[in-house]
């Protein structure tokens, strides 16, 4: 080959590693070349370790269940779904069976009614109060080691799809 073939070739595979360092970097995009966003909410422990307490929750279409893919509590305890209101937790409405001290997966909570397009609900992790039963009165929501509740929010959004079920190993 002669040296202006070599140049031509070494010229052609840097654009092609560039070009595929910024494609292989670029984050993906729907429709219409927007991108989406996050859809799950994973709330670390105040240790920061995960395992800790902590859940994982999607944005989900309409319906009168809300589905949480994991929820990690260090004493066990409940995940407690809250309208909104004027962005902050409103009105309970539903609350998941007991949740056993470590890992829960594919936690089922059925609301008082069914939720609605467009709406934010929120979820915050309460400590069990050793009776078993959910009472907003003497369950305690979990603690970051900010001081603030161990919570999130997700919307409701009819194109969304249940997450799938979680294995934990």
């Amino acid at each position: 080959m002669s040296t202006n073939t070599w140049i031509t070739v070494i010229i052609v595979a840097a654009i092609i590693i560039v070009a595929g360092f910024f494609f292989y970097k670029m984050p993906a995009t729907n429709n219409g070349g927007v991108t989406p966003a996050p859809t799950g909410s994973v709330i670390p422990s105040p240790t920061g370790n995960a395992e800790e307490n902590s859940f994982l929750v999607s944005d989900q279409p309409p319906a009168s269940t809300v589905a949480i893919s994991r929820a990690t509590v260090k004493d066990g305890g409940f995940a407690v779904i809250y309208d909104d209101s004027a962005g902050k937790a409103g009105k309970v409405l539903g609350t998941s069976a007991l949740l056993k001290a470590g890992d829960n997966a594919n936690v089922k909570i059925t609301l008082s009614r069914k939720s609605t397009d467009g709406e934010t609900l929120h979820v915050v992790l309460f400590k069990d109060n050793g009776d078993g039963k959910f009472q907003a009165t003497t369950d305690t929501p979990v603690k970051d080691s900010s001081g603030a509740d161990v919570s999130s929010t997700f919307t409701v959004n009819s194109s969304a799809t249940l997450p799938t079920d979680a294995n934990l190993y």
